[in-house]
């Protein structure tokens, strides 16, 4: 295991990748059950230094069931370096060195920050490209403490923003969630002359 990141929802109909987060606490309560899933997995499959993407759906009385599993890569959309925030891990390093993270002795050294980021995306239902302005001046605002604010190419995608920021509670990550980032974007007006 070279990341462990927990994922908000607003509700139980909510399906996006607003918010993922890690924390010593995060660690302290899924490192555990999700290496010994990851081991039995690999055995099950004959798996040997295979990068793997794996989200997992933990219910209350620890089960586990992978919802998704991606061979030879890491997370989507540079987001792999939350990690790294959080607890000084490199997964590419890591990966590519063969090294393995001393989890007792990264978890006792972290501080008791939450470290999240959030995809700000564009409404799915229109066309955005140079005929709408981000305001990513005013996105910022509703951030207590970013530690990167990545601007994304309109002709990416959806996606608009990667911002990683840390925080002393979730209540930031909630407030995350709630938040309409259309609000951010902006049609252009024209000027006749």
């Amino acid at each position: 295991v070279l990341n462990l990141f927990a994922r908000m929802f607003k509700d139980e109909k909510d399906m996006s990748d607003r918010i993922y987060y890690t924390s010593k606490q995060v660690l302290q309560d899924y490192l555990a059950p999700i290496t010994n899933y990851l081991t039995q997995f690999g055995k099950l499959f004959d798996l040997k230094k295979m990068p793997l993407h794996i989200e997992f759906r933990m219910d209350d009385k620890g089960a586990i069931v992978p919802i998704e599993v991606n061979p030879l890569r890491f997370a989507g959309a540079g987001t792999t370096e939350l990690g790294d925030f959080a607890y000084g891990v490199n997964p590419y390093d890591y990966f590519f060195d063969q090294r393995k993270p001393n989890w007792p002795l990264l978890i006792e050294r972290m501080d008791n920050q939450i470290y999240s980021f959030t995809c700000a995306e564009f409404d799915g239902e229109i066309k955005i490209d140079e005929g709408y302005v981000v305001r990513h001046d005013l996105l910022k605002k509703q951030f207590h403490h970013i530690l990167e604010y990545r601007h994304i190419p309109y002709d990416s995608g959806t996606t608009f923003a990667v911002i990683f920021f840390s925080s002393d509670s979730l209540a930031q990550n909630e407030h995350i969630l709630s938040l309409d980032f259309m609000a951010f974007v902006e049609e252009k007006t024209s000027v006749l002359l």
